[in-house]
């Protein structure tokens, strides 16, 4: 077992009300479980699941479920992890996350921004504090951020209604906290339904309606600078940005630019002559 993820100090946390949850979140941890055999594992529902039971799961149960994001706020707040990583349930883990736990010995919170930059608009916060994506988050379970979910949860009663989610909440709060927060890199949330660029290794994928198995070959099968971005079927196409490809395509812009200033100009004092302009 890593020293840097011993049961008694970290875990995973998910939410899962709902049958539709309940049976991605079976698959998400089987997929954390090839990599990670030995970390802690929490699961808050509704229903209890003998898939998980059978994976080494812990399953708390959830009275009174709202079946939204507030349940996933709820479930947060009971971690009984000192260092807590929170995963959606439509998220596919591709290898250890070690680091994602020795982070929090510096920083309070971490997680990836939100690739679509959608928020509600909150005139005390300024557009350059973005959302996070609050679908892959790690956390140290201090006074400090547990006072923080908290607040979160009320915000989010209170906004229910006039926000898209429970991420423009969570900004909100955020930004409002004097929280130490760092900004994961998008490896380690690899938000599958928009364009992104990642290199190095993707450890955590994460959408809904896309072949995981797909996404990890074709993402993973090279590990340099690449973008990439959802098919209509359900895929990912990958693209490598190779060293070298910005000089090659600055190059032919301005081959570009140069042939069609000398082609334009005189091509202009013509048309100035035939209609008798200077």
């Amino acid at each position: 077992m890593s020293q840097d993820t011993n049961q008694n100090d970290c875990g995973v946390v998910y939410a899962a009300t709902g049958e539709r949850y309940l049976s991605e979140v079976e698959v998400s941890v089987t997929s954390l479980r090839k990599h990670m055999a030995e970390i802690s594992v929490t699961v808050y529902a509704d229903t209890k699941s003998d898939r998980l039971a059978d994976l080494g799961v812990l399953q708390e149960s959830v009275e009174n479920p709202s079946f939204n994001y507030l349940d996933k706020v709820i479930a947060l707040q009971r971690s009984p992890y000192r260092r807590t990583l929170f995963l959606d349930t439509d998220t596919c883990i591709t290898a250890r996350l070690d680091d994602l736990f020795q982070i929090l010995e510096r920083f309070q919170v971490a997680a990836a921004h939100e690739l679509a930059r959608q928020h509600t608009r909150f005139p005390e916060i300024p557009d350059a504090f973005p959302e996070f994506n609050s679908g892959v988050v790690a956390l140290r379970m201090d006074t400090e951020v547990k006072a923080m979910l908290a607040d979160w949860e009320k915000r989010y009663r209170a906004l229910e209604k006039k926000v898209a989610g429970d991420q423009d909440v969570f900004r909100l709060t955020c930004y409002l906290s004097k929280l130490s927060l760092y900004a994961l890199t998008p490896e380690y949330n690899c938000q599958l339904r928009q364009v992104g660029c990642v290199n190095g290794q993707v450890k955590i994928l994460h959408g809904r309606n896309i072949d995981m198995g797909h996404a990890d070959k074709v993402l993973n099968a090279y590990t340099g600078k690449r973008v990439f971005l959802p098919t209509v079927k359900g895929g990912i196409h990958v693209e490598r940005y190779e060293e070298g490809t910005m000089k090659v395509w600055s190059s032919i812009s301005l081959l570009r630019t140069r042939f069609l200033d000398r082609l334009v100009a005189p091509l202009g004092k013509l048309l100035c002559r035939m209609f008798g302009k200077p």
